[in-house]
C-alpha cells in the first residue's frame, strides 16, 4: 500500500512539473511571430498594401499612470521629435 501512495505521489509531481514547464515557455512564446505581415496570404491588393511595414522609422513613448492601466503607450514617427 505505501510503495501505490509513493509513486502516485511522485506521479502528481512529474505531472505538475511538466505543467508548470509548459506554462512558463506558452508565456515566453510571442503570439504573434516576428515577420508575420511578410508571410501572411492576403485576398486582395488593399490587404497587401496595409499590412505592410511604412516607410517611417518609428520611436517610443511609455509613460506610467495611476488610473486603471499600468501604462500609456504611444508609437509614433520619428519626424515628428523635431
Amino acid at each position: 500500500m505505501k510503495k501505490i501512495i509513493k509513486f502516485i505521489g511522485i506521479f502528481t509531481v512529474i505531472i505538475l512539473v511538466f505543467m508548470v514547464l509548459i506554462f512558463v515557455k506558452a508565456a515566453h512564446t510571442p503570439v504573434v511571430p516576428k515577420g508575420y505581415e511578410s508571410k501572411v496570404v492576403t485576398g486582395e491588393n488593399i490587404e497587401k498594401t496595409y499590412m505592410a511595414n511604412g516607410k517611417y522609422e518609428v520611436n517610443y513613448y511609455e509613460k506610467n499612470v495611476d488610473d486603471d492601466f499600468k501604462k500609456y503607450e504611444v508609437w509614433y514617427p520619428k519626424e515628428l521629435e523635431s
